[in-house]
């Protein structure tokens, strides 16, 4: 994920990292205290970047491969939401070669702030690509414990996770540039501290910036735990867009619930429907790989709060539920709107790109949870059919 990540000593011993390492994201055994392969945030980026891949073109034919999957899938526009998070050239190098041919989606990213230009001017283009949109990391994963909650993890002390930036101010500074500049600005915040943190700070930049583009959707990635019921009302009342890894709720709703937060807190991770509700703009989205590209399955999870192997328990959270058509709106038009493509996205009308799925039956007549055994028969894009190619 990013977030968490298993390595041998050699891999250690390649990163110059040893027993007198006093960086804590080098986790160690507690009975022993030696080092013990688990690596966390920076750790991961640090020795991912040592990482051989394989050559260029055989990336590019692998990552072709995968937009087919998720075309059959029924996407027609992917956005990916951390390019050069680990290596910059590489990704570029990659991306002009996937998009040197035809693709069967439309592809849309955002820049890793650690490589971001701060002077410089949307849109850039890297290969075929275009970025408008700089990613930030507020904090760290729910289920890995290093995301920044205002109150503990479950049975673990005090802990509670620590924001990426160590204060408003130190957040604020490395926004502001880019968002001066007209910069789509989105950061990562899985706890309810970080995404304090992320409203604060967006706040007080559209107070310094009164003029910002209003047709600019700056959003929250994840917007997982929101113990503090003010985070909702704030994000809508500051236009923010919020995008969840709704399978949060599908593959670790029960983790959550029973080891990581606890109820109630766990009930209400992904609170749909007090969101829409309240007015936000929501969305879905995969975090790929943490979990796959399948809208039906999210939209699935969202009208019914199903855990993973668990139909015929209590849904986690079952008043956090919403109706089939403020589900199907979290994978297309409101997306659309937070990537702002919704001028030729994200709903099928005069003037639009025709951007449509043929499905193998009516989603408004089939029950909640078989909601994603509906297959995709066809993807069209532009009006033309892409899968079955």
């Amino acid at each position: 994920s990013g977030h968490l990540a298993y390595v041998n000593s050699r891999a250690l011993k390649l990163a110059n990292i040893d027993e007198d390492t006093k960086d804590p994201n080098y986790y160690r055994d507690p009975k022993t205290g030696k080092l013990n392969g688990i690596i966390a945030e920076t750790a991961v980026f640090t020795i991912g970047s040592l990482v051989k891949l394989p050559p260029t073109c055989k990336l590019a034919s692998l990552c072709r491969d995968t937009l087919n999957t998720w075309a059959s899938k029924g996407c027609t526009t992917i956005f990916d939401a951390g390019i050069g998070s680990v290596r910059l050239k590489q990704d570029e190098n990659i991306l002009a070669s996937v998009t040197s041919v035809p693709i069967p989606v439309r592809f849309y990213g955002a820049l890793a702030i650690q490589i971001a230009v701060t002077t410089a001017l949307p849109p850039i283009t890297l290969g075929k690509v275009k970025v408008q949109t700089i990613k930030y990391w507020g904090d760290g994963s729910t289920q890995g414990i290093t995301a920044a909650l205002s109150s503990p993890y479950l049975n673990r002390g005090d802990e509670k996770g620590q924001p990426s930036y160590p204060s408003d101010d130190a957040l604020y500074k490395a926004m502001e540039p880019l968002f001066r500049n007209g910069w789509h600005l989105m950061i990562h915040a899985n706890g309810d501290a970080a995404i304090g943190q992320a409203l604060r700070v967006y706040k007080s930049l559209f107070e310094a910036f009164p003029q910002k583009d209003k047709s600019i959707v700056h959003r929250i990635e994840h917007f997982t735990v929101t113990e503090n019921d003010d985070l909702i009302k704030t994000a809508a009342e500051l236009g923010i867009g919020i995008s969840h890894t709704i399978l949060h709720v599908f593959y670790w709703g029960h983790t959550f619930d029973k080891w990581v937060l606890g109820p109630p807190r766990a009930q209400r991770i992904d609170p749909v429907r007090e969101e829409v509700e309240a007015g936000a703009l929501v969305s879905f989205h995969s975090d790929s790989p943490v979990s796959e590209v399948n809208p039906l399955l999210y939209v699935r999870t969202a009208v019914t709060r199903l855990m993973f192997g668990r139909d015929d328990e209590e849904p986690l959270g079952k008043d956090q539920c919403v109706d089939l058509l403020q589900a199907l709106r979290g994978v297309t038009i409101n997306p659309a709107k937070q990537i702002k493509m919704d001028q030729d996205i994200g709903t099928l009308k005069k003037g639009k790109f025709a951007d449509f799925v043929i499905l193998d039956r009516d989603p408004r007549s089939t029950p909640g949870p078989e909601l994603d055994k509906i297959n995709v028969v066809q993807t069209w894009m532009g009006g033309k059919r892409v899968w079955p190619a």
